[in-house]
């Protein structure tokens, strides 16, 4: 009986990954036999052992997904502290092409997702910064509803995580301060 690789010991991999690392699909299906891995998702494994952490998760659907992508909206509400909610899924935002059927995923497809603006890179995935957190909640309230944004901002402007001028730029930079000014202007 073959034992999991140590580089592959307390991580998720790929398929791709494995098998590019020299070893063969016969030996992967092994290890799921034996317990040794779990499938977490579509050519997805890790090591029975890992608890799935929230950025174990993310590390997931990142995978799963690919590049580029970022945990937003609710996932990065979480991330950041800033909500109670506990999602169901990962909100992951992707290219407008991309799909998927995984049920654990909730995509925010985006036709103009500015990849290089208010996103911040983790040990193998990407999550949107504190300020396009909330700029992006509160301007696309038909998907999670205003009350997660709106309770986000307060909980950050009051916990001083954030000034009303970082996430004004943050909302012109997105080009969507006409729709953000509304929540600053009733809640200061």
């Amino acid at each position: 009986m073959r034992k999991l690789p140590v580089e592959f010991q307390n991580k998720t991999f790929t398929t791709r990954q494995f098998l590019d690392a020299g070893f063969s699909f016969y030996h992967l299906k092994q290890l799921v036999a034996t317990g040794e891995l779990e499938q977490v998702s579509r050519g997805v494994y890790c090591s029975a052992e890992i608890d799935l952490t929230e950025e174990e998760l993310f590390r997931i659907a990142t995978l799963r997904m690919g590049k580029p992508s970022a945990i937003c909206l609710l996932s990065a509400l979480s991330f950041h502290h800033l909500t109670d909610l506990i999602a169901k899924k990962t909100w992951i935002m992707v290219p407008q092409d991309k799909r998927t059927q995984d049920d654990k995923l909730q995509l925010y497809r985006s036709a103009y997702p500015r990849w290089k603006v208010g996103i911040e890179h983790h040990d193998g995935y990407s999550v949107t910064n504190l300020e396009r957190t909330i700029v992006e909640c509160l301007t696309c309230r038909f998907r999670l509803g205003e009350r997660p944004g709106i309770e986000a901002l307060r909980s950050a402007l009051d916990g001083k995580k954030t000034t009303v001028a970082k996430l004004t730029a943050m909302a012109d930079t997105l080009k969507v301060l006409h729709r953000f000014m509304p929540y600053i202007k009733v809640l200061t």
